[in-house]
């Protein structure tokens, strides 16, 4: 029980599995949320707000932050593409990882039946559908009209509902391109 910085949890399944499976990818795991969390600070009865506030931790002692901004994951995922070198090399890792492939031989049984490749242009249809969402967002959210979240990021929805369907878009896209294993969200 803590309010402080010595905090002291345990490695959380999510980083077990990433330290096993996804040191093959460009990310071992991403951290995706839906609020805005503080892992600083008291909590309730006494805890650090980092027990509440964060699902995966890379060590008992090391909480790992979570996005919620889909501009962000976005781009830790897939670079922010600002040269159009940049994106070409996007576009190709984004091809070159949807091979079914790379999955863990754990996975093999599920691989057979559910994964098949994807072919890039498909992948790159489904992140420029994803990145245009993210752009409308950004778009209606600085123009000024008033929102529901003043406080949230540029680019996070004032739907909650829309806000999780980008979520859990950019997971699944994370998945689809092979660009990490792993995935925690909250």
């Amino acid at each position: 029980m803590t309010e402080g910085s010595d905090i002291l949890c345990g490695t959380s399944i999510d980083q077990m599995y990433a330290q096993q499976f996804g040191q093959d990818t460009p990310l071992p795991s991403i951290q995706l949320c839906i609020e805005s969390v503080d892992g600083s600070g008291a909590c309730d009865y006494g805890y650090a707000c980092v027990y509440a506030d964060t699902i995966s931790w890379a060590s008992p002692t090391q909480p790992l932050p979570m996005t919620v901004d889909p501009r962000m994951a976005f781009e830790s995922m897939f670079g922010d593409g600002a040269t159009p070198e940049e994106r070409a090399l996007r576009q190709q890792m984004s091809g070159q990882y949807s091979r079914p492939d790379r999955a863990p031989r754990c996975f093999a049984p599920i691989e057979s039946q559910r994964r098949r490749p994807r072919p890039a242009q498909q992948l790159s249809g489904r992140r420029a559908e994803i990145e245009r969402r993210i752009q409308k967002t950004e778009k209606h959210n600085s123009s000024g009209v008033a929102r529901a979240l003043p406080a949230a990021p540029v680019g996070v929805p004032d739907s909650f509902e829309e806000h999780v369907k980008l979520m859990f878009d950019l997971q699944a896209l994370a998945f689809m391109t092979d660009t990490t294993r792993c995935s925690a969200s909250r």
